[in-house]
């Protein structure tokens, strides 16, 4: 199956904004009605995936905006499947009025977990049937200014207004690193969720992963990733920081392995909008020497080890 499904709504008073448009949260309400129409459109209720032990969980939703919706409007909402991996899957959503005109697209991450608590699981048959094959819609909009980003069900989003139509490379340059950033914090987000397919989507086939500290060298996505799968630690990242600009970008972060903290700097070189190579260094934390406690001051954020 891979026809488009189309489910409408009629924009209500109570959610529209003091701008007169629809607030951004309410979109994300919009697509969840809209999915769970569009696995029942293809015999599939959601309620019959919770009674067969499988349930999913959002972990990553990218927005983009071309225009808000108002107060009476027709929204129809277009789903399609994006991408179908081992336990994660990408959903496509197309909000529109009256069907006509675009207003915003988007692009929602799925991670397949049980429902008696035990985590992540491999997409069931009956989902994977109903998800159908992959039909991307996202290419139809191209980023904009306007994006909403939402980890693990949080959403956190500011509404923007150009001021002009003379930036135009400047606007370029801050959409494209603007998708690396996303492409990274999403990277960091599914390592800390357990979902190897989102994890590993941001390096190229051929992307090379260094340990200096090991003197190893990892050639190809498919060996980068099978060595993290290996490893039998239970892990848990925060990310500290993330900097950086075109090609070369550094993530400063906090590991756990089996509730023991180490610290780790990524440096990731991107072609293409995929990582090339990625140097990961790591250090354990050292008490700090008294003698130097006068002189010192605590860095903020850095309480988790």
């Amino acid at each position: 199956m891979t026809d488009t499904f189309e489910f409408s709504l009629t924009v209500r008073y109570m959610e529209v904004d003091a701008q007169g448009v629809v607030f951004n949260a309410w979109y994300l309400t919009y697509f969840d009605e809209a999915f769970t129409a569009f696995l029942e459109s293809r015999g599939l209720g959601y309620q019959a995936l919770r009674d067969g032990g499988l349930d999913f969980q959002l972990v990553h939703a990218d927005i983009d905006w071309k225009a808000g919706l108002r107060f009476q409007d027709t929204a129809v909402i277009a789903v399609s499947t994006a991408r179908l991996g081992r336990t994660s899957f990408a959903i496509d959503f197309q909000a529109s009025r009256n069907g006509d005109e675009v207003a915003c697209s988007a692009r929602i991450v799925y991670v397949a977990v049980a429902t008696d608590g035990s985590g992540k699981r491999e997409i069931a048959p009956e989902l994977a049937a109903a998800l159908g094959a992959p039909a991307p819609l996202r290419p139809l909009l191209a980023p904009s200014a306007n994006r909403l980003r939402a980890y693990g069900g949080r959403a956190a989003g500011t509404r923007l207004r150009r001021r002009g139509h003379h930036f135009g490379e400047w606007n370029r340059a801050m959409d494209h690193d603007t998708k690396i950033r996303t492409g990274i914090e999403q990277h960091w987000s599914a390592s800390e969720s357990g979902d190897g397919d989102v994890e590993h989507a941001i390096y190229a086939d051929d992307a090379i992963l260094d340990y200096p500290q090991s003197g190893e060298r990892f050639r190809g996505r498919s060996k980068i990733e099978a060595q993290r799968g290996g490893n039998p630690a239970e892990r848990h990242f925060t990310v500290l920081r993330i900097s950086g600009g075109g090609g070369l970008w550094v993530s400063e972060c906090i590991i756990t392995y089996d509730g023991a903290p180490t610290y780790s700097v990524s440096i990731m070189e991107f072609t293409d909008d995929l990582v090339k190579h990625e140097t990961q260094y790591f250090a354990d934390p050292f008490p700090a020497p008294a003698s130097r406690a006068a002189l010192a001051e605590k860095i903020p954020g850095h309480d988790q080890v």
